[in-house]
């Protein structure tokens, strides 16, 4: 006849009880050795066979530990103890749906087992079985509605099975419920902007405005509540109103790819679309204006144009860059590199920029004189722009112009140590970094590079 672990003696049952808290602090030696020592008066002990098991699988003895699992299962096939120290392995081992099952036969033994319908119900998601979560999740919140974490669950299992009104209800039944702990005023706002998300998603757009209008005192993140705002009324067909919170947003940063694009939806334009091409950049140029400091919208420009526009925009970023002497700029636009043409022009351009410096030390659409740093700075880019082709001996011949026009300047090192490991000397590559990081020891990502 098998025995239960209540049925054991109070020193095995403490002994066990205690096996059990090693495991969950991965002292697995420990609590082998201990479950070892219960296993001497009762060797056929089903319970504390499997925790045995459990143990030797996770020492790397996995086979043995299955034996002694299934054993015990034999021994109590009743035991959710078991089924559930089964369901752990196969679930470390990623058997999901074999833990699936072991976590359900437990459950039949102890179907108000908070852990094991936790456990399961992370299962049932990840597994895509998402009615089968909505079940766990209801019965955990059965047992205990006041704990957030448990009807959040069930909203959330409720948000991936594809019943948003039902998420919703869950929601509005338990946020201002006598909660246990009670929700604090970053929970309440984010919960607040998730319940708006699931009445987007159930598609009426009108009453998610209604609702984001009603907890805007409640809400921590501003930018979210704007950014929010600014979709739905988009979503809406309400472009008028949608453009100006855009708008507010790119006053905020103008930095931000989405505020931009959901401007040129405002207008009834899309960036990809190449018949809305001029008036994509028409709308950019505009918007150059209110926020002339933005990079983002100084680049733009190159990456939706072609032909004359293209190099019309190049130019006026690659003079900015140079005369700001932003090291960046190659990296800036490499992007563009993928597309050759655009990529020859590039090079074709800060070469007539370099030429024009040595020349008349000014561009040919400026009336003074520029800085001695910008031909420095397209030598700078240049040297990137011919190591990208493999022209690493040309490169290397700009990038010394560049280091004896400024021997002080740290970054040329570092483009000229780049250049000669990928001409394959790196004996040279390494003296060059190391070289450029003694001259600031303190500089972190100088040594890490170096290294």
């Amino acid at each position: 006849m098998s025995m239960t672990v209540t049925e054991l003696p109070h020193k095995e049952q403490a002994l066990f009880r205690s096996a059990l808290k090693l495991y969950e602090a991965s002292q697995y030696k420990k609590g082998l050795k201990v479950s070892e020592q219960i296993l001497k008066k009762f060797p056929d002990h089903g319970e504390t066979l499997s925790v045995k098991g459990m143990f030797l699988a996770h020492l790397e003895r996995k086979e043995e530990g299955y034996e002694l699992m299934e054993r015990g299962l034999k021994i109590n096939p009743q035991s959710s103890i078991s089924w559930h120290v089964y369901g752990l392995v196969c679930r470390s081992d990623k058997k999901y749906v074999q833990a699936i099952k072991c976590y359900e036969e437990a459950l039949k033994a102890d179907s108000e087992n908070m852990h094991i319908l936790r456990e399961v119900a992370s299962l049932y998601v990840q597994m895509r079985q998402y009615s089968k979560a909505v079940e766990c999740r209801e019965k955990l919140t059965a047992m205990n509605p006041f704990f957030p974490s448990f009807w959040l669950g069930l909203a959330t299992a409720h948000h991936m099975n594809g019943r948003y009104d039902l998420a919703i209800k869950v929601i509005s039944a338990h946020e201002l419920g006598n909660n246990q702990p009670p929700l604090d005023k970053y929970m309440i706002s984010e919960l607040s902007l998730y319940k708006n998300w699931l009445i987007e998603l159930n598609g009426d757009y009108q009453q998610a405005l209604e609702h984001l209008k009603e907890i805007r005192p409640q809400i921590v993140d501003i930018t979210g509540w704007k950014e929010k705002k600014a979709r739905l009324l988009l979503k809406a067909d309400r472009k008028e109103a949608a453009a100006t919170a855009f708008q507010d947003l790119l006053e905020r940063n103008s930095e931000n790819d989405d505020y931009i694009t959901g401007y040129m939806e405002c207008n009834g334009l899309d960036m990809k679309c190449d018949e809305d091409q001029d008036a994509v950049l028409e709308v950019i140029g505009t918007l150059q204006q209110q926020f002339p400091s933005s990079n983002r919208l100084r680049f733009l420009p190159l990456m939706y144009s072609t032909g004359d526009n293209f190099v019309v925009a190049a130019e006026s970023l690659a003079k900015y860059a140079l005369r700001k002497g932003i090291p960046s700029l190659f990296s800036s636009v490499r992007v563009l590199y993928a597309d050759k043409a655009k990529g020859a022009a590039l090079g074709t351009l800060i070469e007539s920029c370099a030429t024009q410096i040595r020349d008349t030390k000014r561009f040919n659409d400026s009336t003074d004189d520029e800085p001695a740093s910008v031909l420095l700075w397209c030598n700078y880019y240049l040297a990137q722009h011919y190591d990208y082709y493999g022209d690493h001996e040309r490169a290397l011949t700009l990038i010394e112009e560049a280091i004896r026009s400024s021997p002080k300047t740290i970054e040329p090192y570092m483009i000229k140590a780049r250049i000669l490991k990928h001409a394959g000397d790196f004996r040279g590559a390494r003296d060059t970094m190391d070289y450029a990081r003694q001259q600031d020891v303190g500089d972190r990502y100088l040594t890490t590079k170096f290294i």
